[in-house]
Formats: structure tokens, C-alpha cells, sequence
């Protein structure tokens, strides 16, 4: 499923993202297994997500001076 989920990304983010992408969804995998619970891997996946579609934009976008 990791490498599925992956090769639907490779468009978007190109060989180094699909390849990011497949290793962060193996350690989110890996989450859920040694913790027998989804909501770990369900709060790594937000934070994540938050991090990337929220935070980075705010601080890396221009202000007018």
C-alpha cells in the first residue's frame, strides 16, 4: 500500500517526494503496528500535514514591507 501510495504521489512531487513519501508511510505503518492504536499514527499524519500545508507556507510567504 506504501509503494501504492507513493507511485499516486510521483506526479505531483516528483522521484524524491514518492521517494519521502514512501518511507514516512512505512514509519507510520510501523507507528501503528508497535502501538496496536491508529490514533498515533493519526496525530503524526495532522501534525505533519499542518506543518507542511500551514506553517511552512506562513513563514516562507513575502510580506510587503
Amino acid at each position: 500500500m506504501s509503494l501504492a501510495f507513493a507511485a499516486i504521489h510521483l506526479p505531483q512531487f516528483g522521484t524524491a517526494g514518492a521517494l519521502f513519501i514512501l518511507f514516512w508511510g512505512a514509519m507510520v505503518t510501523a507507528i501503528r503496528l508497535w502501538t496496536d492504536s491508529l490514533t498515533p499514527g493519526l496525530l503524526v499524519h495532522f501534525f505533519n500535514n499542518a506543518a507542511a500545508y500551514i506553517l511552512t507556507p506562513s513563514l516562507t510567504t513575502a510580506r510587503p514591507s
